[in-house]
């Protein structure tokens, strides 16, 4: 009777467009009057003279962080669509296809590698409970394993250090190839440094090495073996005159490049803020100084090279200011979660100049990189991880690392210098990994003419050979695009 009598006075009175909400509402309220309260299927059979329902706490702490963990693993997914496009600008026209068939399949095939030994070889647990420091050794093919989320946070990060390693070798792969390394770095590469790194037992993590979010893992084995992949495929033709002089190469595409970096960079924060694994025990404060020196770290290396650029050339120059940006991001991955924030504006800044010097070294040395990412995510990757033992606050590494007992602070708070030795004996052993094994399945690719594409198919686009046609209802041929 007194629903209608309600409904009547605000039609009268005018409540305008907002009527029909409030008399949901209200209704909503008498409805749950109305019904019984009903026992949760957790409740533990304690006090409920009130009427409410018991919820136990530590399965409430599991949903939120599985929530939380799933819902970032999205975001660092998303580093793909930003990774796609960015290549795909950056490329001349004639392979747009073929770099974005290429981004599309080498996240397929680290989905089933990874789910078959990857994951295995990177945290699984052997069954009579034995532990191996340097690879898993157990959960094949996910069996007695239940932990999902986990496995799909590490393989969505898997297949972004692929990613990386074929922007170097862009417009002269033979697309098997491709498809040869992604399996090969997917379950052999990074799953062994994501053990020795993240892995409770890793030789690396229990020496108290620190690389939080994946510099180690994702950036610097992914540029490694790019700049490996680099150097033995040679330069595209043209790039470089009779004289070792370069020819420019520009992207055809900046919109696009620019759309990528944007995305790059909304999806960085589910990599970094989602590597806390949760919300729950506080957590969230490390996941909200994480965002802050993850936008630090970036916009710092971006407006250093912007001067940089501008008093290089005269110009304002959007491309390299793309590659500062993701420079920065590069940077302040391996020590995002315990540094301050004062601290990631130098990174990001150091970061800056390595990128535009890197760049200038790889044309004096003849190596062409067409997106420059050997140096992004090498170099910066490498100075993020030394950062990492010069700026490491002591109490951050408490609150990153809880269960951690050998907590050695940075070089500048901690004048031992312990933190700075185990970072820099990290990248040397993880390049040294990385290169060796990268080195050789190059070679063996080219020795059986399985690497480079033929002169003929470089010239004409492997879009156009491969593919079934350019990209592009229309492509200028008179400018070599």
């Amino acid at each position: 009777i007194t629903l209608p009598i309600i409904y009547r006075r605000m039609m009268l009175r005018g409540f305008g467009s907002i009527r029909l909400l409030l008399f949901a509402s209200i209704v909503c309220c008498f409805i749950q009057g109305a019904l019984p309260q009903q026992k949760s299927a957790r409740n533990d059979g304690g006090n409920d003279s009130n009427g409410l329902v018991e919820v136990s706490f530590t399965e409430l702490e599991w949903d939120i962080d599985a929530d939380w963990l799933l819902s970032n693993t999205y975001l660092v997914f998303f580093l793909q669509a930003g990774f796609g496009m960015l290549e795909a600008g950056m490329v001349r026209a004639k392979n747009t296809k073929n770099v974005l068939l290429k981004n599309l399949i080498n996240t397929a095939i680290c989905a089933i590698s990874f789910w078959a030994v990857g994951y295995s070889f990177a945290f699984g647990q052997s069954s009579s409970g034995a532990t191996n420091p340097f690879i898993g050794t157990g959960n094949f093919f996910l069996i007695d394993f239940r932990y999902y989320a986990h496995w799909s946070l590490h393989w969505v990060k898997a297949s972004a250090a692929v990613t990386v390693l074929s922007h170097p070798m862009a417009e002269r792969t033979m697309f098997p190839a491709y498809v040869i390394i992604a399996i090969v770095v997917s379950t052999i590469v990074y799953p062994t440094v994501a053990h020795w790194l993240h892995s409770d037992e890793g030789w690396l993590n229990v020496m108290g090495m620190i690389d939080y979010t994946g510099g180690t893992a994702v950036h610097i084995v992914g540029g490694a073996a790019g700049l490996v992949g680099t150097i033995i495929l040679r330069p595209r033709l043209g790039r470089f005159d009779q004289a070792g002089k370069p020819r420019a190469m520009p992207p055809h595409n900046v919109t696009v490049t620019s759309l990528g970096i944007f995305i790059l960079w909304y999806a960085w924060y589910g990599c970094t803020t989602g590597s806390t694994l949760g919300l729950t025990q506080r957590r969230w404060l490390v996941a909200a100084r994480i965002a802050i020196v993850t936008t630090l770290g970036a916009t710092s290396s971006l407006l250093t090279v912007l001067v940089t650029r501008r008093l290089q050339t005269y110009k304002y120059d959007l491309v390299p200011c793309i590659n500062g940006l993701l420079a920065g991001l590069v940077s302040i991955t391996a020590g995002c979660a315990v540094i301050a924030p004062w601290t990631a504006v130098i990174i990001g800044f150091v970061a800056g100049m390595i990128y535009v010097g890197g760049s200038a070294l790889l044309i004096h040395m003849r190596i062409d990189d067409p997106l420059d990412a050997s140096v992004v995510h090498l170099g910066c990757g490498a100075w993020g991880v030394f950062a990492t033992g010069l700026f490491a606050v002591k109490d951050y590494i408490h609150t990153a690392y809880p269960f951690r007992e050998n907590i050695v602070a940075g070089l500048f708070y901690d004048r031992t210098g312990w933190l700075l030795g185990y970072q820099v004996l990290g990248i040397v052993v993880v390049c040294a990994w990385t290169m060796g094994i990268c080195a050789v399945l190059f070679f063996l690719l080219r020795r059986f003419h399985s690497l480079r594409v033929d002169h003929d198919t470089e010239l004409a686009g492997i879009d156009n050979s491969d593919h079934g046609g350019s990209a592009y209802f229309f492509m200028p041929n008179s400018t070599g695009l």
